[in-house]
């Protein structure tokens, strides 16, 4: 399967190969990636509407919550390796905000943690 967005849906159980071109057309690829249990890979409900802004940022961004998190929040900036770059722990918080002076620029993950949850955004970092 080919894909050109963030989001591939329509997905079976087995091993992938992931190769991504960045606007450089530097090439990133990971393979025997395994995917299993796709059953259950619903977005929590605390997740639908939150935004990053701003998104391009050179400097600080929000991430702004419509819903309510109850439990506490594990927020990590994840760069396209996979490595994690800073995590924050938020305690129901609406906003959050998040330093990106630091970071080259490129394209991030956020990642959302509450227990069993998990989802992720993206965030363009320019400079």
């Amino acid at each position: 399967m080919i894909a050109n967005t963030e989001d591939v849906t329509g997905l079976g159980e087995g091993t992938y190969r992931v190769q991504i071109t960045d606007a450089n057309a530097c090439i990133y690829a990971q393979e025997d990636i395994k995917l299993q249990n796709t059953s259950s890979a619903k977005e929590p409900v605390w997740l639908t509407g939150v935004s990053v802004q701003p998104n391009p940022t050179s400097g600080f961004t929000n991430i702004v919550f419509s819903l309510p998190v109850v439990s506490t929040l594990e927020i990590s900036v994840i760069d396209a390796t996979g490595r994690i770059l800073f995590t924050n722990i938020s305690e129901q918080q609406s906003v959050v905000s998040i330093d990106c002076t630091n970071l080259p620029g490129g394209v991030y993950s956020i990642r959302f943690r509450t227990g069993q949850e998990l989802g992720v955004r993206k965030l363009v970092v320019s400079k």
